[in-house]
């Protein structure tokens, strides 16, 4: 909880990080008004876990302990009762050519359904398994994951994010940039 409501809350001050890269009908950057943060829930279903979306939104806007009710809300609540898991049964059922041209679409036409359905950015983690993530290609424009607690107290984390939005480094407004080597 504690890294999706900082994330959001620089998502807040730095737009750039609610930006997504949409293709179709020509490419552009859609910006949502608001960060909504996309976590992944492990549940078990029937003899197999799944992994579902909890979507919170304006998370630099809640508490934390609503935020934590939340996801403790995805986690303990009978799974067929979740409306993401409905969603996931619904969209299961689409035959698999238009399925891939459903989520195409979803992902690539319409910036505002894209951030509603999928998030401003996503936090994933597979620490809890005993392992961490060193490369991770995300849906959205930014994601962030962390691995294992180390024995010197640190955690490694690491934000990946879509090279067509941003490129790592925050420009002022109005500042020249003049290539290699230019300083800011």
């Amino acid at each position: 909880m504690l890294f999706s409501k900082a994330y959001a809350i620089v998502g807040r001050d730095y737009p750039e990080l609610r930006r997504a890269y949409i293709k179709f009908p020509w490419p552009r950057l859609y910006e949502h008004p608001h960060n909504i943060a996309a976590l992944n829930v492990e549940r078990r279903l029937a003899n197999e876990d799944v992994v579902l979306f909890c979507l919170i939104r304006s998370p630099e806007n809640r508490p934390l302990q609503e935020m934590e009710a939340m996801v403790r809300f995805h986690r303990e609540e009978p799974i067929e009762k979740l409306r993401c898991f409905q969603r996931s049964i619904g969209m299961g059922r689409v035959p698999w050519p238009f399925r891939r041209l459903v989520w195409w679409t979803a992902l690539n036409a319409f910036g505002r359904r894209r951030c509603h359905n999928f998030g401003t950015y996503s936090i994933s983690s597979i620490a809890s398994q005993g392992a961490g993530l060193l490369t991770l290609l995300p849906i959205l424009t930014s994601a962030m994951h962390y691995g294992l607690l180390e024995p010197n107290g640190q955690l490694p984390m690491r934000i990946t994010w879509d090279h067509r939005v941003m490129d790592g480094a925050h420009h002022r407004p109005g500042a020249r940039r003049s290539g290699i080597g230019a300083h800011q």
